[in-house]
C-alpha cells in the first residue's frame, strides 16, 4: 500500500503535475484498496496523505496568489522562472513521505507541515521579490509616450486589438495597460510593452514613469482608476463609430479629448445634450480601418460573396440591437436558399454572454452554418479582414456597419422591431447608408436595393460625416493630434 503512495508522491513532486493529477492517484489507490483485501490504509495513512496533497496543492497555487499581489507586472510573467521554487518542495514532499512511510507519520507529518511550508515561504518571497524587481526595472526602462488601458475581461480585447497595428506605426511610443493578467494573456502578440496594473498603487507606480497621457480604447467604470491623475492628458478613442446608446454617455466629459471618426460622431454627443469643451473634440478618422481595408473607387461590381456580422444583446435593453434572433435566423436560411451567394459569418465575440434567448439563437445559427458549410469566422478572426473578403454588407446598428463604409460597398441593414424604416433612417444617422430589412422574407429586394446607384450616393454622403474621409490621412491626424497633446 505505501509502495503505491510513494510512487503517486513522487509523480506528483518531482514532475509537478497538476494537483488534480494527484487527487486522481488518490482515488486509485483507494479504488486499489476496495479490490485487493490485504491492501489497506489506516489513520496515520490518510493522514499524511492528505497534508502531501495539501501542501503540493498549496505550492500550485501560491504564485499565482503572489504575481497578482504584484502592483504593476510586465507581462508574460513567466520571465521569472518561479516554477524552481515549486520543486524545491516537492522535491522535501518526496523524502518526508518516503520517511512517513518507512517509521509512521505520527512525527512526520508535523515536520511536512512546518518544513514544506517554510520552505515554500522563503522561495515563494524569493519570486515575489524577484518579480517586483523585474516589473521595476521594467517601469525605468520602458518610457512610453502614452499608455493605452482596456478595462474589462479577457472577452473585450476585440476592443484593444484593432488599434495594436495602429500603435506600432505610430511615431510614438506606447505601452499597454491591462486591468488582469487573463486579459494580458488574450491578446494576441505585439511587440508593445504589455503592463497589468491591479492596485491604486500600481496605477501610481505607471503614472510616474513620465508619459504625456492616456488612451482609452472603452469606457467602463475602471477607467476612473486612471482619470484621477491629473498631470495626464486622458484621451478616448474608442473602439469604434457607431449609432449605438452607449456611445451616448455623460462620462466622455470627463476626458480632455475626444478623438472622434468624424461630424457625425459630435453631433450625436451635441443631440444628446451633451456638452463639450471647445478643441475637446478632434476629428481623426478611423485610422484602424486605414489601415486594414481595401477602398473601392468602383463598388459597382456583382455581389457573390455576403458577410453577416450582426452586433450583440448589449448589457441593457436599450442597447440591444442584435439581429441574432428568430428573424435573423430566417434571413440567413434565405441567403443560404440562393445558390450564387457564398455566405460567411462572423458573430460578436460577446453574443449570447448576457441573454439566453441570443446564447439559443447563436447555437442554432452556428448549427445551421454547419450542417450547410457555411463558413463561421471566430473571435481571432480579423473583422476587417473578412471585410475585405466580402462584396456586401448584412449587419445591425454597430460599429462594423460604419467601418465597412470606408468600402464603399453595399449594406444591409436588419431591423427586426416596430420602429418603421422611415423612423430608423431618422433615429439612426448611419442607417441612411443602408438598405433596411424589416421582413426575412424581404432579403432577396433587400440585397437588391443596397446595389442600386441612389445608395451608392448615400454611402459616400455618410462616410464622409461618419469617418471624415476627407480631412486627410487618418493616421497623419492620430498622429498629430497626439503630439499636439505633448505640448499642452
Amino acid at each position: 500500500m505505501r509502495r503505491y503512495l510513494s510512487i503517486m508522491g513522487q509523480l506528483s513532486a518531482v514532475r509537478q503535475l497538476p494537483l488534480f493529477i494527484s487527487l486522481l492517484g488518490c482515488l486509485l489507490v483507494l479504488a486499489l484498496g476496495l479490490v485487493v483485501p490485504t491492501v489497506t490504509m489506516d489513520a496515520d495513512d490518510m493522514l499524511g496523505l492528505v497534508i502531501v496533497l495539501l501542501v503540493q496543492g498549496i505550492t500550485l497555487y501560491v504564485p499565482t496568489l503572489l504575481t497578482r499581489s504584484v502592483p504593476v507586472m510586465l507581462w508574460p510573467a513567466g520571465q521569472v522562472p518561479h516554477e524552481i521554487y515549486g520543486r524545491w518542495v516537492g522535491y522535501g514532499c518526496v523524502v518526508l513521505l518516503v520517511l512517513g512511510l518507512l517509521t509512521g507519520w505520527t512525527l512526520w507529518a508535523a515536520i511536512i507541515v512546518v518544513l514544506g511550508f517554510g520552505l515554500y515561504g522563503i522561495s515563494a518571497r524569493q519570486h515575489y521579490r524577484a518579480l517586483h524587481a523585474q516589473t521595476q526595472r521594467a517601469l525605468r526602462q520602458i518610457k512610453p509616450d502614452f499608455f493605452v488601458y482596456t478595462g474589462g475581461l479577457a472577452a473585450n480585447t476585440y476592443q484593444l486589438t484593432q488599434w495594436l497595428p495602429v500603435l506600432a506605426a505610430s511615431r510614438h511610443q506606447f505601452a499597454i495597460l491591462c486591468e488582469t493578467q487573463d486579459f494580458a494573456a488574450a491578446l494576441p502578440p505585439t511587440d508593445l510593452p504589455v503592463l497589468v496594473t491591479r492596485s491604486l498603487r500600481g496605477n501610481e507606480q505607471v503614472t510616474a514613469t513620465g508619459a504625456s497621457g492616456m488612451l482609452y480604447t472603452g469606457n467602463p467604470q475602471t477607467n476612473t482608476g486612471f482619470l484621477r491623475f491629473a498631470q495626464l492628458q486622458h484621451v478616448f478613442i474608442n473602439h469604434g463609430e457607431s449609432d449605438k446608446v452607449v456611445n451616448q454617455s455623460k462620462l466622455l466629459q470627463a476626458y480632455d479629448r475626444l478623438f472622434l471618426a468624424g461630424p457625425m460622431a459630435q453631433q450625436r454627443l451635441t443631440d444628446a445634450g451633451i456638452a463639450l469643451r471647445e478643441g475637446q473634440a478632434v476629428h481623426i478618422g478611423r485610422p484602424p480601418v486605414e489601415l486594414d481595408l481595401t477602398r473601392l473607387t468602383d463598388p459597382a461590381g456583382p455581389v457573390r460573396r455576403v458577410l453577416y456580422a450582426p452586433t450583440w444583446e448589449g448589457l441593457v435593453k436599450e442597447a440591444d440591437y442584435t439581429s441574432v434572433r428568430a428573424e435573423g435566423f430566417a434571413m440567413l436560411e434565405a441567403l443560404l436558399a440562393v445558390p450564387e451567394l457564398e455566405v460567411t459569418v462572423k458573430l460578436h465575440p460577446l453574443t449570447g454572454s448576457k441573454s439566453q434567448a441570443q446564447a439559443v439563437w447563436r447555437k442554432r445559427m452556428l448549427a445551421l452554418c454547419q450542417q450547410r458549410g457555411v463558413t463561421v469566422h471566430g473571435p481571432d478572426y480579423p473583422i476587417h479582414t473578412a471585410m475585405n473578403d466580402s462584396d456586401l454588407l448584412i449587419c445591425d446598428i454597430s460599429s462594423v456597419l460604419n467601418d465597412y463604409l470606408y468600402t464603399g460597398k453595399p449594406i444591409v441593414l436588419c431591423h427586426f422591431g416596430e420602429m418603421p424604416v422611415d423612423q430608423v433612417r431618422d433615429e439612426f444617422a448611419s442607417a441612411q447608408a443602408a438598405a433596411i430589412l424589416t421582413d426575412p422574407a424581404q432579403t432577396a429586394q433587400a440585397l437588391s436595393d443596397s446595389t442600386g446607384p441612389q445608395m451608392t450616393a448615400a454611402r459616400a454622403a455618410v462616410a464622409e460625416a461618419s469617418l471624415s474621409l476627407s480631412g486627410g490621412g487618418m493616421m497623419d491626424r492620430f498622429d498629430a493630434a497626439l503630439a499636439q497633446l505633448k505640448q499642452d
